[in-house]
């Protein structure tokens, strides 16, 4: 009994204070009382490890990833050639958008209030943004519009960040099923179906393997695709589906499953909210500095100045091709030989 008494004294002694843990986290079935390990982070931010999982507190909201997730994400973040599913649970601190909005990170500001391709996506990737900056300690290393491709016309990556010397692109999207009554469409219905999920996964990533193949201004061995869900079933179903995608599909990314439950501007955000779509440019449209080195680099542009666009001039004396049969050509023609 003197014994079970000491080790009830040393537990008390070694307990930490109450006050010594940031208050309303938010995070469900959480006694902050009974946490052993805590970190505190730049930011305002602080890691917690309790109950098989790593909690992460920040100004605008509460993260929680299984503890052996956390360690699986920050490796296979840096693994190349390996791909994997993670789990993970957001809670927004504050009832709206507009309050957690000031809180932001400012790289997730930035991503937010930077324009982008267009489409209803500028909370779920600030809130990516967020996510990624407070459980991987990434950084923002170019927006949407700052990623280059070639062609241009393909998939998008929604940002690259930094984590640990490594870049990263990042693809985010939002899993929800529409309902089939018109008058509905724009609610996602409770569950989504195998099908769906797997239909998700399967166009979202093969979008980053070909995204990862076109972009020429960051270069990136691994992308994350961050999925948003509204629901533990949800959740469920995109792991399933994950499971059941080829290494041909999955390929070398990084898929981060977050649920969230109290944000619904997350999932009912609309494209014209703060509509900054890109306008497209005009297929086969040159500008004027395009048009000064294609006359630069055109071989019969000497011989312009013999016939001023005469159509029977004989270009190819005038080139200096001395063993050249003669033809006439008209001005935007090639010299036959």
């Amino acid at each position: 009994s003197v014994a079970r008494r000491s080790r009830r004294d040393s537990a008390r002694r070694m307990a930490p204070r109450s006050n010594a843990v940031p208050q309303s986290t938010d995070i469900k079935c959480m006694s902050l009382h009974t946490i052993p390990v805590q970190r505190q982070m730049s930011g305002g931010a602080a890691i917690l490890g309790a109950f098989g999982c790593t909690f992460v507190l920040a100004p605008a909201c509460s993260i929680r990833v299984p503890a052996e997730d956390s360690v699986l994400l920050h490796a296979f973040a840096q693994a190349n050639e390996l791909s994997i599913v993670i789990e993970s649970e957001f809670q927004a601190r504050g009832d709206c958008w507009e309050m957690v909005r000031p809180k932001l990170s400012a790289d997730a500001s930035r991503v937010y209030d930077e324009d982008n391709a267009g489409g209803a996506s500028r909370i779920s990737e600030a809130l990516s943004m967020e996510v990624l900056a407070r459980v991987l300690g990434a950084h923002l290393v170019s927006t949407e519009l700052e990623l280059s491709y070639w062609p241009a016309n393909g998939p998008m990556t929604d940002f690259a960040i930094e984590a640990r010397g490594v870049v990263l692109g990042v693809s985010v999207t939002r899993a929800f099923a529409f309902r089939s009554d018109k008058d509905a469409t724009a609610t996602p219905s409770a569950v989504m179906s195998a099908e769906q999920a797997e239909a998700l996964l399967r166009k979202k990533l093969n979008g980053v393997i070909q995204s990862s193949s076109t972009c020429y201004s960051e270069k990136w061995q691994k992308q994350v695709l961050h999925v948003w869900a509204s629901s533990a079933a949800d959740v469920s179903a995109l792991q399933r589906a994950f499971e059941l995608l080829g290494p041909e599909v999955a390929s070398n990314s990084l898929v981060l499953i977050t649920l969230c439950c109290n944000l619904p501007e997350l999932f009912s955000e609309k494209g014209s909210a703060r509509g900054s779509r890109r306008t497209a440019a005009v297929k086969g449209l040159k500008d004027d500095e395009h048009i000064r080195i294609l006359e630069q680099s055109d071989p019969v542009r000497r011989s312009r100045g013999h016939f001023n666009g005469d159509c029977g001039a004989d270009v190819a004396t005038a080139v200096g091709f001395s063993h050249c049969q003669t033809v006439r050509v008209c001005q935007d023609d090639w010299i036959i030989p």
